[in-house]
């Protein structure tokens, strides 16, 4: 125990205070709505009662984690994290080039030896070591510590062989992680919430236990007020399209030549919608309040955003049970409606039924479930995959989806991120045989794909893991949102179908950003006559 409360946390203190429990969100603090880059808001919901299950926010960070192909930048955004990169320096691999520049740490991994075998490449070092070091660094008490970031699409071709896009230009780094400096922490089941302020640099105690007992303070009398009704007759504005309706549908028949040919059973190609979007913040608020799904997350890295509400996991590892857990969606119907827009059971209940007779959306769902088994099985002891849930039905507001859960136990040997890296990106956004279809993807898709398709989430210094597929989310920079979405083509689909089905993916974002900048010009407007 240090003075004042601090405790020994690995390289540095961690100073927590347990918090009454509210249901608040973190826009309701000042320190929130006053933080600049490096913040990060994860937000996890029970998928049949839609009940809280827990709020992660990362209110402020001290060191930024960054991956570009086998370099990795650890760059300290002030003091408190430049005090990490001498013990980090320390924590390098041996294996691995480290240089500093100033606040930046460069680690350069080594390329990856050719080898056959699955068991020597998962063991293999690689990029992901940098994450597995940092949580190493900066644990030490018995609470564990956690990142939080972003694992993009691309990052798949440090462990694959995927040719490069036509477009070289880059923008989304293979992953990026924040490391926190103060941190909320909610868990909604056990009615529990604290709030921890982590300090590495010698001095730095006093001003970031003020600063935790500022925010304290205000959680605990804060009105959460911020929460906007969302507004009704909003239209998506008027976005481009990187491929049109006709150029979308010759794509597809494209694919289906290969699916034809046998490369590929199914496919999953995707193209990008832009609209102006000057405030994410609130786009993210009104895309939650008209598409509430399991996950709902924010991360603002400085150079761009990326909001979403997303109704799939990624990979899910409980360190304490290791469980490992997938949950393929495929096969959608729309909710049933009557003429002003209200749930009318007995339509919902019919296209219920229609959705679990087809025998086209059952076969595609049976493949990616056989394919989540294929993942789990590199990674997972023998004798104990199982599926779980298998062609339930869950609702959201707009739709309904097929879903199963796939599981199974961890080889001790493995940890997180070996199973993250064995089972990346998720057959629902990729197609199958999997490494196939992301090498086709890369012919015909212009460019990188960034962050649509990877995954969100957090990682801890106890081994668990727990992250979001990258859908129905935007990436903002330079005041544009781009809004990624994809179609699962087989040999029969209708292309000009799977055209429509990607705009209708797209078109839960893309009006809640048009919601957004409606709702700001509202209130500006309001306040030029006040």
């Amino acid at each position: 125990m240090g003075a004042g409360g601090w405790l020994v946390s690995g390289s540095g203190y961690r100073l927590e205070e347990r918090l009454e429990y509210r249901s608040l969100s973190p826009d309701a603090l000042s320190v929130w709505r006053a933080a600049g880059s490096g913040r990060m808001l994860f937000d996890c919901f029970d998928v049949d009662s839609k009940a809280p299950r827990r709020s992660v926010a990362i209110l402020s960070s001290c060191l930024r984690i960054e991956c570009w192909g086998r370099d990795v930048l650890l760059r300290a955004s002030n003091p408190n994290g430049r005090a990490l990169l001498a013990p980090l320096s320390e924590a390098c691999p041996a294996q691995v080039t480290c240089l500093r520049d100033g606040d930046t740490l460069h680690w350069r991994f080594p390329h990856e030896a050719p080898e056959a075998d699955e068991w020597w490449r998962l063991h293999a070092l690689s990029s992901l070591e940098a994450l597995r070091r940092v949580l190493e660094t900066l644990g030490g008490d018995e609470r564990p510590v956690l990142l939080g970031g972003l694992f993009s699409f691309d990052l798949a071709e440090q462990f694959e062989p995927l040719p490069a896009p036509a477009n070289p230009a880059r923008q989304c780094p293979d992953y990026l992680f924040l490391v926190p400096e103060l941190l909320l922490d909610i868990d909604h089941v056990a009615r529990q919430a604290s709030l921890q302020a982590f300090v590495h640099e010698p001095g730095r105690h006093q001003a970031l236990a003020a600063s935790l007992r500022r925010c304290a303070d205000e959680y605990h009398g804060a009105v959460d007020d911020a929460v906007e009704p969302a507004l009704a007759g909003v239209r998506a504005g008027n976005y481009q399209v990187d491929l049109d309706d006709a150029s979308f549908a010759r794509q597809v028949e494209r694919l289906q030549e290969h699916v034809r040919a046998g490369d590929v059973f199914q496919i999953v190609p995707s193209r990008s919608f832009s609209v102006p979007c000057a405030d994410p913040w609130r786009a993210y608020r009104q895309l939650c309040l008209r598409n509430p799904s399991p996950y709902r997350f924010f991360l603002d890295a400085g150079d761009f955003c990326l909001f979403g509400a997303s109704p799939e996991s990624a990979v899910k590892y409980d360190a304490a049970s290791r469980e490992v857990e997938l949950y393929p969606i495929a096969g959608t119907r729309p909710r049933g409606r009557d003429a002003e827009g209200a749930i009318d059971a007995e339509l919902d209940n019919r296209l219920e039924a229609e959705l679990r007779l087809d025998a086209k959306e059952i076969a595609e769902h049976m493949m990616l479930v056989d394919l989540a088994r294929n993942d789990l099985a590199r990674v997972c002891r023998r004798g104990t995959r199982r599926v779980r849930d298998m062609l339930k039905v869950d609702r959201y507001s707009h739709v309904m989806h097929l879903v199963s859960r796939v599981t199974g136990e961890l080889h001790h040997e493995l940890d997180a991120l070996h199973a993250y890296r064995a089972c990346l990106n998720m057959g629902t956004l990729v197609g199958a045989p999997k490494v196939r279809a992301m090498q086709l993807l890369r012919q015909f898709e212009d460019g990188y794909r960034g962050s649509y398709g990877g995954a969100i989430g957090i990682l801890d210094s106890a081994g668990n893991l727990d992250t979001s597929i990258v859908i129905r989310a935007a990436e903002v920079r330079d005041g544009i949102a781009r809004v990624r979405a994809g179609a699962g083509v087989v040999l029969d689909s209708e292309p000009r179908l799977e055209a429509e089905e990607t705009r209708n993916k797209a078109l839960a974002v893309l009006t809640a950003v048009a919601a957004a900048e409606r709702e700001r010009g509202e209130r500006d407007a309001h306040h030029a006559v006040g």
